[in-house]
């Protein structure tokens, strides 16, 4: 999967993403997978793919917001991964309700990316029909993908600025 990811070029990088996050969102059990990039040009994050398992209930999660946005008091964009094993639990997901306003999900498992000190993209995968226990392999191949995910996003920009 990270080969892939190095070698997706411009032209393919749509289908390559739909491709990936669609096997990762399969092989971990998951059902949705959701990956958000910084625009430089647009200042805006944006939600540029997203994977659902088939034949579960519609998300509602933003597409697109501006740079201010990010900026709320009450959103912390500071850490690395989010984690909550069990939505009803209680826990404050302030840190993530941007990324999906109105969560209707049971647990979910975010990495966010960093960049110059302002948050640049993020990884988020959920569970709608009951908690999980997010393992440190969990943690671990989030963590690794948004990185990686970043690298080719980061190396797609410098490849369309480079064509013009």
């Amino acid at each position: 999967m990270l080969t892939r990811l190095n070698t997706l070029s411009q032209e393919n990088m749509e289908r390559g993403l739909r491709d990936i996050l669609q096997s990762v969102g399969q092989r971990l059990h998951l059902d949705r997978v959701a990956l958000w990039d910084y625009d430089e040009l647009t200042r805006r994050l944006d939600r540029i793919w997203f994977w659902q398992l088939p034949g579960t209930a519609e998300a509602q999660i933003t597409d697109s917001f501006p740079l201010e946005t990010l900026r709320d008091p009450g959103i912390d964009t500071s850490l690395d991964v989010f984690a909550v094993d069990d939505i009803e639990a209680g826990t404050d997901l302030s840190p993530i309700r941007l990324l999906a306003p109105s969560i209707t999900g049971k647990a979910l498992l975010a990495a966010f990316r960093h960049r110059d000190g302002a948050l640049s993209g993020a990884l988020v995968f959920m569970m709608l029909d009951h908690p999980r226990n997010w393992s440190a392999s969990d943690h671990a191949i989030v963590r690794l993908l948004v990185h990686a995910f970043d690298a080719t996003t980061l190396r797609a920009r410098a490849e369309r600025r480079s064509a013009c």
